[in-house]
């Protein structure tokens, strides 16, 4: 699971995706309060700036979206992302994930290379389900409509 900054970031700003978002046992977020000028603020407890959702946290914020929807960053895993994009994807069409010679992950739908350059595979599957579902691409700060 990816739980580097630029992950993080990405996830952060795919709004739809963040309002989407109906928490989960298990779920992985981060709090935008560890979080100040896009820096990490190691809190106590806490080294790696993301967590899992618990029994504890559902029984504190439950459903109620006023609860974390602009307070919890949402980092959806492999799995979750996969089935996002699996309900996108044209009957018949194809979806490959696959590592580049120099160690980049990209994704492949039908004919379409949706992503060549990712660090991880979580990011392959975000930018390829951000261009697909919403015609957007990372700039490295934020998702921008592609031209």
């Amino acid at each position: 699971m990816d739980t580097g900054k630029t992950y993080i970031a990405m996830c952060r700003e795919a709004r739809t995706i963040q309002e989407s978002w109906l928490p989960m046992w298990g779920d992985w977020y981060s709090d935008e309060s560890w979080w100040e000028n896009g820096e990490l603020i190691i809190k106590a407890g806490f080294t790696s700036g993301v967590a899992r959702v618990d029994v504890l946290w559902l029984n504190k914020h439950g459903s109620n979206l006023g609860a974390y929807i602009g307070k919890f960053i949402f980092l959806p895993d492999q799995s979750q992302l996969q089935k996002m994009l699996l309900k996108i994807i044209p009957h018949g069409k194809t979806f490959s994930l696959y590592m580049n010679n120099d160690g980049c992950f990209g994704v492949w739908i039908g004919s379409v290379n949706y992503c060549r350059q990712a660090n991880t595979v979580e990011q392959a599957l975000l930018k390829a389900l951000m261009r697909r579902k919403y015609e957007k691409v990372w700039n490295d700060k934020t998702w921008i409509t592609k031209k």
